[in-house]
């Protein structure tokens, strides 16, 4: 057994939402199954022809999110965001995902005007 040691808390989302290129406009829909201050997890891509390092935006009821996509395999793709979000925002985004039910403490840190650490 690996035991990974992840250096965002990642947050479970089930929201469908759609990946477009802003290069060329192909785009796909998915599943937005986690979501984290640096990235985030999509599912139900099926046979996309989206691949690692591809430009993407996930979208979703008004909502941009700009990235890369890190990795991509057999429909579940990993997208690394363009913009670390600050933990207000994150939760903003959650709780836009989620419904109004998450409050809005639930993923804000101890001093929300500091940007969560990227590792790497």
């Amino acid at each position: 057994m690996i035991l990974t040691i992840r250096a965002h808390r990642r947050y479970a989302v089930r929201r469908s939402i759609r990946l477009r290129s802003p290069v060329d406009g192909r785009h796909c829909g998915g599943l937005l199954v986690e979501l984290s201050s640096e990235g985030c997890r999509v599912s139900g891509l099926g046979d996309s022809d989206f691949v690692a390092d591809d430009k993407i935006i996930v979208e979703h009821d008004g909502m941009e999110l700009p990235g890369r996509i890190r990795w991509i395999e057999a429909g579940v793709a990993g997208v690394r965001l363009d913009t670390l979000m600050m933990a207000r925002e994150l939760s903003a985004y959650l709780t836009h995902l989620r419904g109004a039910d998450l409050p809005s403490s639930a993923v804000a840190g101890p001093d929300e005007s500091v940007a969560l650490r990227r590792a790497g």
